[in-house]
């Protein structure tokens, strides 16, 4: 986390798979986080043998209106 907090934009290599949302690696698993202006907002961390495109996919309107207000609160 303290390296996508440094450098956010490395999440970008990774979009196509995170779309909304920004991706990097950590060990075994997958920090899925975006953009806020105080820095970013850490959504979840997955291992990366999960479907991370299905689980993204899979947000309910409630899940994304969550990340919606907490970027309008930063």
């Amino acid at each position: 986390m303290k390296n996508a907090a440094a450098n956010p934009e490395a999440g970008r290599l990774r979009q196509y798979r995170s779309a909304p949302f920004l991706m990097v690696p950590a060990q075994r698993h997958f920090v899925i986080y975006d953009i806020i202006p105080q820095g970013i907002a850490v959504l979840t961390l997955q291992h990366q043998v999960r479907d991370i495109e299905t689980l993204i996919a899979e947000l309910t309107p409630a899940g994304l209106a969550e990340v919606a207000s907490l970027k309008r609160k930063s």
